[in-house]
Order: structure tokens, then C-alpha cells, then sequence
């Protein structure tokens, strides 16, 4: 798990932006729903992020920190809305628990996420995950005094990426 340490002038102030999770049913309470995606599946961003493929036609769904499509912004590399999450990829990206697995149905341009013990579908494939939970994290106007390890920093867009290890 990617952790920093700064002394208490540091600040940061968190973007919620990248794909938005997958999830069978409904959004959990603390989430902002995107809208079903397929049969019972829906798409669902992080509590204060906005979703504006439910407005707008995007082909992909994102969460951004305005109504404003922000997809150009999280592409390039490809992240999830929450750190924690799996970012997976089959006819356009999107993220999953990092206790489960992406999966895409057969001949369909579907896809979902199931724990590693569910039983499945015989029409489903697993795909791989492309970035795992923690390893990416991103924020808007930071200033860190003091930090513990190396970091990659890349300015794009005034946002910036900070990769710890």
C-alpha cells in the first residue's frame, strides 16, 4: 500500500476523477449513481464526484469533478475514481473492489466484477487487471514538505501524480 508523510503545513486537496466502479444491484450508500450500465449492473463514482455520461453521451463511464467530461484527463494512464480500486480494460476501462475480479460476458460488450469464489457464469471471462488498488494516486495543488520514499511527478493538466513505492 502506497503511504506519504508530511509535517503538518503540507496540504492537499484530493481530486475525484477516473472510471467509475462496477457494481451488481446498486451503488453503496456513500457513492453517486451513474446509471445501469447492464441488466442489474451500474456504474457508480465516489460521494462528490459527478458522473456525466448520465447526461451526456460519453462512451465510457467516468467520474469527474464537474458535470464537464473529463475523460482526456484520466486516460493517459488510465486510473480509477477511488485509489483502492482495480482498473481493468475491454472496450474501455473500468474499475472493480480490489477483492474482485473483472470479467467480460462472451460475445457482449459487457462487463462486471465478482469475487474470487462466486460461482460465475459460463458465459463470462476474466480479464486481467491492468493497475492494482494503491498504486496510483492523484491530487490537486499539493505542497509536501516532507515525504518518505521515492515519487514519480508528472505535471499534466495541473494535476499531479504522485507514485509512491
Amino acid at each position: 500500500m502506497a503511504t506519504s508523510t508530511s509535517t503538518s503545513s503540507a496540504t492537499s486537496t484530493a481530486v475525484i476523477e477516473g472510471f467509475a466502479i462496477r457494481r451488481n444491484n446498486s451503488c453503496l450508500s456513500d457513492e453517486v449513481s451513474c446509471g445501469s450500465t447492464w441488466e442489474t449492473w451500474h456504474a457508480c463514482c465516489p460521494s462528490g464526484s459527478y458522473c456525466p455520461g448520465s447526461k451526456i453521451s460519453i462512451p465510457n463511464n467516468v467520474c469527474c469533478p464537474s458535470w464537464t467530461d473529463c475523460t482526456s484527463e484520466i486516460e493517459d494512464p488510465p486510473v480509477c475514481a477511488d485509489n483502492s480500486w482495480g482498473l481493468y480494460n475491454y472496450t474501455g476501462y473500468f474499475c472493480c473492489p480490489s477483492s474482485d475480479d473483472g470479467f467480460m460476458v462472451k460475445d457482449t460488450v459487457w462487463v462486471g466484477c465478482s469475487a474470487p469464489d462466486s460461482p460465475g457464469n459460463a458465459s463470462y471471462s476474466a480479464l486481467r487487471e491492468i493497475v492494482t488498488g494503491y498504486e496510483y494516486h492523484r491530487f490537486n495543488d499539493i505542497n509536501v514538505d516532507r515525504h518518505i520514499g521515492r515519487f514519480k511527478y508528472n505535471i499534466r493538466a495541473n494535476c499531479h501524480e504522485l507514485e509512491f513505492w
